[in-house]
């Protein structure tokens, strides 16, 4: 969610910590990394890592709005509010005069404060991290652009919220099945929003429709353009989007910029296309693989609570089956819901490249306080689940890509 009004892993130099209070309450540290400002009441050791994220991530924005001459021409910092729970996220916001009860995390900006903010928390790293990439691409749009589209504003920052990390590397363009698979059904029913009410979509109709059936949709429909212009025909339609944002900068009303920037009457050609490259996509096995892995750690997360071990992928799938566990994943687009029921999520995804072949493995923990790893191998990088110990000592997870 993003708000008008409200909502990694490089070296980082950091300036020594200095406690300033931000608005009364929270107390804040306050540290610097290459691109942000943070305010936090995590410990650094905590805060650190977030941070460097967001420096990559917003590497990847520079770059890819650098094509459109955006780049940034000195050396500002952007705000970073960073809070250890949601509490203490809450309180903030409405000392400056914000209501972020219902959200996870926000690009806000009013007369008295603004920043990108959110809350670790009860979320889990996965989460929190797709969170700051869809708004931290609000907030960098917001500084270099201008007021976008909300098509593009929110398509774009869906885009990104989605990429992930192979390595060091921020790779962006993932498809997610579950999204893929409602649109290309909407597409198939008539249902869709049509293209050109998307690309002229006021923001007061965008809020309008939130809570109707179309809410979900507009979020979808506007990240499938951005992938369309991004990726489709081998990249063909990348410098005409990159003149559309160039034309929004400029002044020009949406419907001006896209004439200018793909011709006049390109509408019903272009939704000809989207619809046509929406139907042949294929879900990304390497997002799939992420969100099973994450089911399965949730899954094995809940279990050792309940100090119920495993040893394998047959006793965990019958170990969750008997508690009934699902997996929830909320975003702009909808929720995917993972159930221990689908015989898949105890399975690798298969790679696209049909001569190849993924496989899922169990392999136990050195340290026994640990559940097992879980590793995917096969796909376009290795997935696997880390665990380390939280503060009380219980098991805590991530999803890493190498």
């Amino acid at each position: 969610m993003s708000t008008r009004t409200a909502i990694s892993f490089l070296v980082i130099a950091l300036l020594m910590p200095a406690v300033v209070t931000v608005a009364q309450k929270p107390a804040l540290t306050k540290f610097e990394s290459r691109r942000y400002v943070v305010y936090t009441n995590l410990t650094l050791e905590q805060a650190k890592p977030y941070a460097a994220h967001m420096d990559a991530v917003f590497d990847e924005y520079d770059r890819r709005l650098s094509k459109a001459g955006f780049r940034q021409r000195n050396s500002t910092r952007f705000p970073f509010y960073l809070f250890k729970d949601k509490q203490s996220y809450v309180a903030f916001l409405k000392s400056v005069g914000i209501d972020g009860e219902h959200s996870g995390g926000m690009f806000f900006y009013n007369s008295r404060a603004n920043g990108l903010a959110t809350f670790v928390g009860r979320q889990n790293e996965a989460r929190v991290r797709s969170v700051v990439q869809h708004e931290g691409f609000h907030q960098f749009a917001y500084a270099r652009i201008g007021r976008l589209p909300v098509w593009a504003n929110e398509g774009m920052a869906e885009y990104f919220g989605a990429g992930t990390f192979i390595g060091r590397k921020f790779v962006t363009g993932q498809v997610p099945k579950a999204r893929l698979k409602s649109l290309q059904r909407a597409i198939e029913n008539k249902t869709a929003i049509p293209f050109k009410d998307v690309i002229l979509m006021s923001s007061a109709q965008w809020h309008a429709n939130m809570g109707t059936p179309n809410g979900g949709m507009q979020y979808t429909q506007s990240w499938s353009i951005v992938h369309f212009l991004v990726h489709g025909e081998r990249g063909k339609y990348q410098q005409a989007f990159m003149q559309y944002l160039s034309n929004i900068h400029k002044g020009q009303s949406s419907a001006q910029a896209f004439e200018k920037a793909f011709g006049p009457g390109s509408y019903e050609p272009f939704e000809k296309k989207w619809r046509q490259y929406v139907m042949q996509l294929e879900a990304d096995p390497l997002y799939t693989a992420q969100r099973r892995l994450e089911f399965l750690a949730a899954g094995m997360q809940r279990l050792y609570a309940q100090d119920q071990a495993v040893a394998s992928m047959d006793e965990l799938k019958t170990k969750l089956r008997a508690i009934g566990f699902k997996y929830e994943l909320r975003s702009h687009g909808g929720r995917e819901v993972y159930d221990a029921a689908d015989d898949t999520m105890f399975e690798a995804p298969q790679p696209t490249n049909r001569r190849r072949t993924s496989s899922i493995k169990m392999l136990p923990n050195k340290d026994a306080k640990l559940p097992p790893a879980i590793v995917i191998r096969g796909l376009q990088a290795v997935v696997r689940i880390d665990w380390t110990l939280n503060e009380a000592e219980r098991p805590q997870w991530k999803v890493v890509l190498e």
